[in-house]
């Protein structure tokens, strides 16, 4: 990594990251949540290979990015922007991935005009959207629950998961969680293959700064989405495996209906983490034949 920040205009330092092609098609990367720009590192060499130039920031309060007391999803826009514009970069992608799913959809609301194409990767949908807390996978309700009911828990809980991050993979919690966050079968689990480290340090990373950086971070995916989807202007893509266990497919499908322009990926082997680790070659070369404009809106070719 070769980590570097900017100075916005609020005051606050943006820490980011790029990947790959110094010169290359530029791809704005958002990251899940909780999670860091550290989870882009292994995309370094399929980039460079593609001729892409990934830019992965750290959202505000994560690694080194500043905090920002009580910003909203709708704050996002402003910040790219100044990202952006300092890079000399005008027109770009996104691909959002997992949590960074919400932050890209925002985008594609917000600065259609600058946005090549929009990639929603194993992407979050706007909880707000679906009904709330009552819509969460079971893992994320029984959070929503200690957010709502046990606060006082909040603290111990921050804490118990900074120390796990720096747990030996085969330590059996962080080994339902490498099954939760699963890849297609024949890979099964990151940690087998070396990713281990990029996810615990990706997730170390968001524990870096404090407990009100995270839950800010967190309460987004239940905050009012702040436009409408079926406003949007430009196609969105959407990619998510049959097999997730930790963002369901019907949450996808969902979220996918509401927008008047959505491509879906539905693809049948892959779970969260494995399009992402194996199948962003074929995501890069989908968006690299975008330049912004309207596509023939319907199911992908590898859709099944």
């Amino acid at each position: 990594m070769n980590p570097q920040s900017l100075l916005l205009s609020s005051g606050r330092r943006l820490a980011y990251s790029i990947f790959g092609d110094p010169v290359g098609e530029p791809v704005l990367f958002v990251h899940g949540w909780p999670s860091s720009s550290t989870q882009a590192v292994p995309l370094d060499a399929l980039c460079r290979e593609r001729g892409i130039r990934l830019i992965a920031p750290d959202r505000p309060g994560v690694g080194g990015s500043d905090f920002h007391q009580g910003r909203r999803l709708t704050d996002w826009p402003a910040l790219v922007e100044e990202l952006m514009t300092a890079l000399k970069v005008d027109r770009f992608h996104v691909m959002g991935v997992s949590g960074g799913g919400l932050y890209a959809l925002m985008l594609a609301h917000a600065m259609a005009h600058r946005l090549l194409s929009v990639h929603l990767v194993s992407g979050a949908p706007s909880f707000w959207l679906l009904g709330g807390g009552g819509a969460l996978p079971l893992h994320y309700a029984g959070l929503y629950q200690v957010r709502k009911w046990f606060t006082r828990l909040l603290p111990a809980a921050f804490d118990l998961g900074s120390w796990m991050s720096y747990r030996v993979p085969h330590w059996p919690l962080l080994r339902w969680m490498m099954w939760l966050y699963q890849c297609r079968r024949d890979y099964d689990a990151p940690i087998t293959h070396g990713h281990y480290d990029m996810v615990a340090k990706s997730f170390r990373e968001a524990w870096t700064g404090n407990l009100d950086a995270m839950l800010t971070d967190g309460d987004i995916y239940l905050d009012e989405l702040g436009f409408k989807p079926e406003h949007l202007i430009k196609p969105v893509h959407f990619w998510h495996g049959r097999k997730d266990r930790n963002i369901p497919l019907q949450l996808a499908e969902k979220m996918a209906s509401m927008l008047p322009q959505p491509i879906t990926h539905w693809l049948e082997d892959e779970g969260h983490f494995s399009i992402f680790l194996l199948r962003a070659g074929e995501i890069f070369d989908e968006l690299k034949t975008e330049r912004g404009g309207l596509k023939q809106v319907g199911k992908s070719p590898c859709e099944k």
